[in-house]
């Protein structure tokens, strides 16, 4: 994943600074940096922006605030992939992701027919005279028996 960058202010100030998020361990750690920075602002009110000025990383950021648990998904092994999980099972919270993926990973592949021939244990065992129709099987598989593909990544879909 990409450094996640964003430009620190306080009402308050005339202060403004560019903050890598992925250089902290954790929401407090930030929150002492940021404390730091406004030293001598009374009462910082903080406001935080992207590059863009927009919201990122599914509402973890805002303007007013930043979820904690955008650490987990920073810190994560495949962030993103968890991003990409999260979109696609609209699932709110980086650690309820990060979860899902753990319990329910299957794999990656390149196709849902190399998904469906290697996890079914038929990628050599499927004799040369028996014809298969791999893409409709695939087909087949994916929509009947519970999984799902996430950009390349398998998942069994509960």
């Amino acid at each position: 994943m990409k450094k996640t960058e964003i430009l620190v202010t306080a009402l308050n100030s005339n202060i403004e600074n560019w903050v890598i998020l992925n250089d902290f361990d954790c929401y407090d750690d930030f929150i002492d940096h940021c404390v730091e920075l406004f030293e001598g602002v009374e009462s910082p009110e903080l406001i935080f922006k992207d590059k863009i000025g927009e919201k990122q990383l599914f509402n973890l950021i805002t303007e007013s605030e930043i979820d904690p648990e955008i650490w987990d998904l920073l810190n994560c092994e495949d962030p993103d992939q968890i991003l990409a999980l999260m979109k696609a099972k609209n699932i709110g919270s980086p650690l309820d992701a990060i979860n899902y993926h753990d319990e329910n990973f299957l794999g990656e592949y390149y196709s849902d027919t190399k998904f469906v021939q290697e996890s079914e244990g038929f990628d050599n065992s499927v004799p040369d005279h028996i014809h298969i129709n791999w893409e409709k099987t695939a087909e087949d598989v994916m929509s009947n028996y519970g999984y799902m593909e996430v950009e390349g990544h398998y998942y069994k879909d509960i």
